[in-house]
């Protein structure tokens, strides 16, 4: 798209290419792609970029393109005039339906300026292209729509519709023993699931019954295989483990293995997770994670770049793991395709690669490990500082506090060197107050630093 389109001579556009370049990388794609007025965003992308790109979007006229996976199907209202819909594999016929309701919102509908109601009947382009489509066409999903048939599927056991005695009449009228065995299990997952969340459910406050709440309500069932085994496993380790050397001497990743993985290998289901049994592991999230603390995006992203410039010619390089969503090629042996061959990018590619791997690393830390620290908190296997340092990258309360609210490490260590934390307050309420020298310093900031700055404070 971007080189069949003109570039548009627009000073909004030019300054808003100067603070991608600044803020994030000189080479990151939208820096370039921005000039012809066209923007993407995806899930992989950092949360404070989507959004900000999203808000310009809504906010600058010359922006005319934007191309977005399905991460569009929520949040903000954009001012989106026509929709070029690709493919649409996954999607239901609800999910279709808020899809094209992205065009047009009503506030854009009804608008008093326009007196004109033809954007009641919005352009919806489907797009049904080998190039997009190679293995299915839309033609069933488009005849869906037209149908206005829609129908909730009700998988979830703790939900009140669910009907858990139409698998029990299903286990009884078949033959099949295979359909058996599978039935029988899913009916025994059932069970399970529901006494478990009976048990959270009726809280009876008797200290005994302290560890098993916590464990349960932490989702652990997910992490292992035979869970009541495992639990059965960690409420031992409980007993012991506090009162070690190892333990009191180790840092938080080596407490997580220590804990939750070391002698419970066998029963792990998360092979992502798992990946912690190793060493070079915990020291990569251990250094990933310090950095997220410290840096600001821009500064991780030249860091990240400069380790994939050190290894791409060796021997790991050539197999580097970014995930199944961006993968290209697979291990031997294994059939996930999960790795990508840096000595085959270029410094642009990599530059974009280190973003999507900054964020697919950050919502691992946010998502799971952050998931087990405060099992580990609630249990008081770690204390505050502990805690503190882990996820807030202090111990400083005052700095915790502002983190709290939703301030990145790297945010609220600028303002600390640029001594603007004195200047900042937070009231009873946990509104963010400011004064008259603050509003100056923010007035002398960047697009994306105002924009960042403004999502906890009312400027």
């Amino acid at each position: 798209m971007s080189a069949s389109l003109p570039i548009i001579i627009s000073d909004d556009l030019e300054k808003l290419s100067e603070t991608l370049s600044t803020n994030i990388h000189k080479d990151f794609y939208c820096v370039d792609y921005i000039s012809k007025g066209l923007l993407y965003i995806h899930g992989k992308m950092p949360d404070l970029i989507k959004e900000f790109l999203e808000y310009k979007f809504s906010s600058l006229n010359d922006i005319k393109y934007l191309v977005a996976n399905s991460v569009i199907l929520e949040g903000v209202n954009l001012p989106v005039d026509n929709l070029y819909i690709l493919h649409t594999r996954g999607m239901e016929t609800k999910a279709l339906h808020n899809l094209i309701g992205r065009v047009n919102r009503l506030n854009e509908v009804f608008d008093n300026n326009r007196k004109n109601l033809n954007k009641l009947l919005p352009p919806i382009h489907f797009v049904n292209s080998l190039e997009f489509n190679p293995n299915s066409k839309m033609e069933s999903k488009i005849k869906l729509l037209r149908s206005g048939i829609s129908k909730d599927t009700i998988e979830n056991p703790l939900l009140y519709k669910f009907n858990s005695e139409k698998l029990k009449n299903e286990l009884s009228k078949t033959s099949d023993p295979v359909k058996q065995i599978e039935l029988d299990k899913k009916i025994d997952k059932i069970s399970k699931l529901k006494a478990r969340e009976d048990f959270l459910a009726n809280e009876d406050g008797n200290p005994e019954n302290k560890i098993d709440r916590i464990l349960l309500a932490s989702s652990l069932h997910l992490l292992y295989y035979n869970y009541d085994d495992a639990i059965e496993k960690l409420k031992e380790k409980i007993d012991i483990i506090s009162s070690t050397e190892i333990w009191n001497s180790s840092d938080i990743l080596e407490k997580i293995y220590i804990f939750f993985i070391s002698d419970l290998e066998e029963y792990i289901t998360n092979a992502e997770f798992s990946r912690l049994k190793y060493e070079s592991a915990r020291n990569f999230y251990r250094n990933f994670i310090d950095k997220t603390h410290k840096l600001t995006l821009s500064q991780h992203i030249y860091e990240t770049v400069a380790y994939y410039q050190r290894i791409k010619g060796n021997t790991s390089g050539k197999a580097y793991f970014v995930g199944t969503s961006y993968g290209e090629l697979s291990k031997e042996n294994s059939h996930n395709v999960a790795y990508i061959d840096l000595s085959t990018k270029s410094d642009k590619e990599l530059v974009n690669i280190a973003l999507v791997k900054i964020k697919i690393e950050s919502d691992f830390v946010s998502y799971t490990i952050n998931q087990y620290v405060n099992v580990l908190y609630d249990l008081d296997l770690i204390n505050d500082d502990e805690y503190n340092l882990h996820m807030y990258g202090t111990t400083n309360k005052r700095n915790s506090e502002f983190v709290k609210l939703g301030f990145s490490g790297s945010l609220l260590k600028r303002l600390e060197q640029d001594g603007q934390l004195e200047h900042l307050s937070i009231n009873m309420y946990g509104i963010v107050e400011f004064s008259g020298e603050f509003r100056q310093y923010f007035n002398s900031q960047d697009e994306l630093t105002q924009f960042e700055i403004r999502k906890f404070i009312d400027l």
